[in-house]
């Protein structure tokens, strides 16, 4: 009697995996919504904005949401925006050339804000028409526009070997611009109708350098970052 049990519910179990995977495989579409950490790549701009800004006792962190279509087992398309919206204080300065004088510039607070309207494919090569972990392991790349604001409150000194008392001005400096960016990701997807998944994301953002504004932006090359993200999503089939 018991091991007829045992087959009765093996025989339910396969039945619920073998349901559960075809549902899966059909088109539907999902809504989502995530936290990254942000690890700035660029060592001028990581100085500005560190991963762990302890004047702040804060994470540098982006939220996202995401609405997608998955098209099969195989392919998903998403709609992938985000924002950042950071705040750091004392951290390291800078030397900058306005053409006329090289002052250092130390802000004494840098404030970050940047929106990433993204389109993502993402590409799941291990999928199997069963049940299996490896199911819901992808591989990603996207791009789109992306805006960026900063504003810094700075203290002007004529170098670098300064002090409190040789400070020359206090001024508050902003720019905003719209450039592109394109990311490379991997990780693995939600499972089932609600779900939890973690993704790896290397960001690139190049930079028109050379701005005529004391911002970080003005000199570095890239804004290029890695995210490491956490993410929940809502499937509907």
């Amino acid at each position: 009697m018991k091991n007829l049990k045992l087959v009765f519910l093996l025989v339910l179990l396969t039945g619920f995996l073998s349901a559960q995977t075809k549902d899966r495989e059909k088109p539907h579409p999902y809504v989502g919504a995530g936290y990254s950490l942000i690890i700035f790549t660029n060592s001028a701009v990581s100085d500005i904005y560190p991963v762990v800004n302890l004047n702040t006792s804060s994470f540098l962190s982006e939220i996202n949401v995401s609405a997608g279509y998955k098209l099969n087992k195989n392919i998903a398309l998403e709609f992938n925006p985000a924002f950042v919206f950071a705040s750091s204080n004392n951290n390291k300065g800078f030397n900058f050339n306005d053409g006329v004088n090289n002052y250092y510039y130390l802000p004494n607070k840098a404030t970050l804000f940047t929106l990433p309207l993204n389109m993502k494919m993402k590409i799941f090569p291990f999928a199997k028409p069963t049940f299996s972990f490896v199911n819901n392991i992808f591989l990603a790349i996207g791009g789109g526009p992306i805006f960026i604001s900063e504003q810094y409150d700075n203290a002007v000194y004529e170098s670098q070997n300064y002090n409190v008392g040789n400070v020359l001005k206090f001024d508050t400096y902003s720019n905003s611009f719209w450039r592109y960016n394109a990311t490379i990701s991997g990780g693995y997807d939600y499972a089932g109708a609600i779900g939890l998944g973690f993704e790896f994301t290397y960001r690139i953002v190049p930079l028109a350098i050379h701005g005529n504004q004391p911002l970080i932006s003005s000199l570095a090359s890239n804004f290029n970052s890695i995210n490491l993200s956490v993410k929940a999503s809502i499937g509907f089939w």
